[in-house]
């Protein structure tokens, strides 16, 4: 008999097994410790529930709330002729408890994962590209249309910055919690936050990292560019082509080799920019959303 409950620590061990199993070969796959998930649970605030079988742990399910919406990240069980009927039975006991209107889950694009989530109720609505770009020596910084000046961030205008960062996207994107866990990451400082101020304001800003996991895992050096936030009346001002161009320039003084972001689709002006840059769509995947309200896909 199949039971569902949240993880303990004592089934980390047996969990990491079965979701490296699931996600081996997938797209830049690294695959968890028992450390590392724990990590990874910590940092995203996840829930996870585990599906039990006779006293031997046969799924689980992880769950993350994102400012811009509530994600089941990972879905895995253990790989029998019982694992789609164990996902679907953690599925289930995820969205009953879920404190959410609606859910979403990242698919591989061409996945036959995709029918799967189809057949639990689930439609295919948007997703998210990841680009990367090599780095290479030193580019121009195109000229503003605003006057603005581009630098680093100072130390103490953080609060600017989420003001920034919220303002921009519309809804809490980012809080000083988040911004203060940044400076815990190894040879991180406010030179890695690109930004352009205007008349004594911030009105435009980018945030580089060092994608350690990546270097870890493959040897390689990588820089991950977050998305650029402008303020609505600065928009079309060459901010996100001069601050995205400084942030590689800045990534390669680093030692990067590359640069990487992920870009949401249907925003057809970012990638385009980005392709122009010289960033390549190295993946994409879908969005599969779900409506926990019980009313159907609008037509």
């Amino acid at each position: 008999m199949i039971t569902v409950r949240h993880l303990t620590p004592a089934d980390i061990p047996a969990v990491v097994g079965i979701i490296n199993a699931r996600y081996d070969g997938s797209y830049e796959e690294v695959p968890f410790t028992a450390g590392s998930f724990s990590e990874y649970i910590t940092d995203r605030k996840a829930t996870v529930l585990v599906a039990e079988d006779n006293g031997r742990i046969a799924g689980a399910i992880v769950y993350v709330v994102w400012p811009w919406g509530n994600c089941i990240d990972m879905l895995a069980a253990v790989q029998t002729a019982e694992n789609q009927r164990i996902e679907d039975i953690l599925v289930r006991e995820l969205e009953r408890s879920a404190k959410a209107e609606d859910i979403y889950t990242n698919v591989e694009e061409g996945s036959p994962q995709i029918r799967r989530w189809e057949m639990r109720g689930y439609y295919l609505e948007g997703g998210v590209y990841h680009l990367t770009s090599p780095l290479s020596g030193q580019r121009a910084i195109p000229p503003l249309g605003c006057g603005a000046t581009i630098r680093s961030l100072c130390r103490g205008e953080e609060g600017a910055l989420i003001d920034l960062m919220n303002r921009s996207f519309g809804f809490k994107r980012l809080d000083m919690e988040e911004v203060m866990s940044w400076y815990k990451v190894p040879g991180f400082s406010e030179e890695w936050i690109q930004v352009a101020e205007l008349d004594g304001r911030l009105i435009s800003a980018t945030v580089c990292m060092l994608d350690h996991e990546y270097f870890r895992h493959f040897g390689r050096r990588r820089g991950y560019l977050g998305p650029a936030a402008t303020l609505p009346e600065y928009r079309k001002a060459g901010l996100t082509s001069a601050l995205t161009i400084r942030a590689m320039n800045f990534l390669a003084r680093q030692g990067m080799e590359s640069a990487a972001m992920y870009i949401i689709e249907g925003k057809s002006a970012s990638l385009g920019l980005a392709l122009k840059l010289g960033f390549r769509v190295a993946k994409h995947w879908v969005h599969m959303n779900k409506d926990l309200r019980g009313s159907r896909r609008p037509p």
